[in-house]
């Protein structure tokens, strides 16, 4: 029968599966995500009768090898032989004898039994080599999800993902697409649980705005995900906007790419006793900024600014204040930047040339004029400074 260790999965269980990320406020990078998936293993003695059994030391679980043509191996402590069925990848079972050789009968999301593709976890491209070879397009985008806690006998099963996080692609009306190594659609009417600290934490799917703080994965709104973020030396669990590796398109618009100034940073998880992490599957990211930002400072800690170095970069903020003599960038305060222009250099009240960030506008009788490198170009996130309107 299947390990003591290994785990049962429920809809909630999965939903539960918590991504952490790390987004330095400067240039280092994020630290490891983690996500686990449990799954039901069924058992022998819930699987109905065997057939006639081998020695389970040449019975392999992981390949059918020494089971004759038309059998396959099941059994996680010991491996016996019987009848294979003829169930593939995909496919409703009710007990292994149901499935193909090569394949196991799992429980999933609403305990509904399905017939997956082995795999072997120390390969992590397994499933896609597979679906390459047999031409499956499906087991292409799968990843190899343990089976077990101590990864018994290197057994897998190859799942692909449901859903996109980043744009709930999958999902009906009314589901929130929970992240993880096997993402899936869960109904926002539903109460789930985690521990937290000791401490049972009820929520309901999609609650948590982007920006507030967040205990699980499924717990933030449609297009975001549940990461520990660092600011000032602080770790907290903060909802931000979720992504695709790869894609095109942008999130503002219900689909799956970072704004502008952004990047999207995969995500890993570290599987039970795995000496490495492993990418999570369907490129799933969280946007982070490439660089601090030169308007807002969104990035850097308090008391800094970001500076237009090349790349921006986070700087004590100066004491000089508006309108004062300045000799470098970094001697203004973090509202504004140092400008020459006729017989000064003063700092500057700074501005978004776009228009899109309201709050970095200017005085009335103001305009906002573009900020230029020493060859012309404009300076990044639409810096600009404020300054008397010409007529």
């Amino acid at each position: 029968m299947c390990s003591p260790g290994a785990l049962q999965s429920t809809a909630e269980s999965a939903s539960m599966a918590s991504m952490k990320v790390f987004r330095s406020t400067r240039s280092s990078r994020g630290q490891f995500a983690s996500a686990v998936l449990s799954i039901l293993c069924c058992s022998l003695t819930s699987c109905g009768p065997l057939g006639s059994a081998s020695d389970p030391e040449t019975c392999n679980i992981l390949t059918d090898s020494g089971c004759p043509a038309g059998q396959t191996c099941v059994g996680i402590d010991e491996p016996l032989c019987t009848d294979a069925g003829d169930v593939t990848h995909g496919g409703a079972c009710k007990t292994k004898e149901n499935c193909a050789p090569n394949h196991l009968c799992l429980e999933g999301a609403k305990f509904v039994r399905t017939c997956q593709r082995r795999c072997d976890i120390r390969k992590p491209n397994s499933c896609k080599d597979i679906g390459k070879a047999e031409n499956i397009s499906e087991l292409e985008q799968s990843a190899c999800l343990w089976v077990t806690t101590a990864g018994t006998h290197n057994l897998g099963y190859c799942s692909a993902p449901q859903c996109s996080p980043a744009s709930n692609k999958g999902c009906k009306d009314g589901q929130k697409c929970v992240g993880g190594v096997e993402p899936r659609c869960i109904d926002k009417t539903e109460k789930l649980t985690t521990v937290v600290d000791g401490k049972t934490v009820t929520f309901s799917p999609g609650e948590a705005k982007l920006g507030a703080s967040c205990v699980a994965s499924g717990h933030c709104v449609v297009g975001g995900i549940c990461a520990a973020v660092s600011q000032d030396g602080k770790t907290s669990q903060t909802c931000v906007r979720a992504c695709v590796i790869g894609t095109t398109e942008n999130p503002a618009t219900g689909t799956e790419k970072c704004d502008e100034a952004y990047i999207c940073q995969a995500l890993q998880y570290l599987s039970p006793k795995a000496q490495s992490p492993q990418t999570l599957p369907a490129g799933q990211g969280f946007c982070a900024l490439e660089h601090c930002n030169l308007v807002s400072n969104e990035g850097c800690n308090s008391g800094d600014k970001c500076v237009a170095n090349d790349p921006p970069t986070c700087a004590s903020a100066g004491n000089t204040g508006l309108l004062q003599t300045c000799d470098q960038l970094i001697d203004c305060d973090a509202a504004t930047t140092c400008v020459s222009g006729g017989k000064a250099t003063l700092c500057v009240r700074k501005c978004d040339t776009s228009g899109k960030l309201t709050e970095f506008g200017c005085a009335a009788g103001d305009a906002c004029y573009p900020l230029k490198d020493a060859d012309g170009k404009p300076r990044p996130n639409h810096l600009g400074y404020c300054f008397k309107e010409q007529k």
